[in-house]
């Protein structure tokens, strides 16, 4: 009896059957998440991109007399920011908004901008991979001259 159970494992031992599939079996949850954290990196860089290029046109915009004042500014950033945002049906509670705060002193305007990275990343609507990321802010500035206002 224990020559029968030796002979079978050593027979286990040289099969080589089925080795590829449990090397898929293993790797393939790791290479399916690393894509769909490339995926996400590769949208909230996009997303700040757009931001970025945004607040530099608005400010822009500002300081050649398009906007009245600094209110208007941050209203129209704080809009544009939740409109270009993923996850909007996710609670401000849970998730806090876009914000900006804009300073026009010393002869040029200043644009900070807060979001949240979950609101640039999430690739399926709120996403259970990037749930580590939800205290983590992306803090944007843009500053440019004001040329011809009064």
């Amino acid at each position: 009896m224990l020559r029968v159970v030796e002979h079978s494992l050593m027979r286990f031992g040289r099969d080589e059957t089925g080795g590829i599939t449990i090397e898929f079996v293993m790797l393939f949850p790791l290479l399916l998440m690393a894509f769909v954290i490339f995926i996400g990196y590769s949208m909230a860089s996009m997303r700040s991109a757009m931001i970025l290029d945004y607040a530099q046109r608005t400010a822009r915009a500002y300081s050649i007399g398009y906007f009245l004042n600094e209110e208007a500014v941050r209203v129209h950033m704080n809009e544009y920011m939740w409109n270009v945002s993923t996850a909007k049906s996710v609670s401000v509670d849970v998730l806090p908004a876009p914000s900006s705060q804009v300073i026009d002193e010393y002869g040029f305007i200043t644009i900070k901008m807060d979001i949240p990275v979950l609101r640039l990343v999430s690739v399926v609507g709120f996403a259970s991979v990037f749930e580590g990321l939800i205290g983590i802010s992306s803090k944007l500035q843009v500053r440019a001259p004001i040329e011809g206002r009064p």
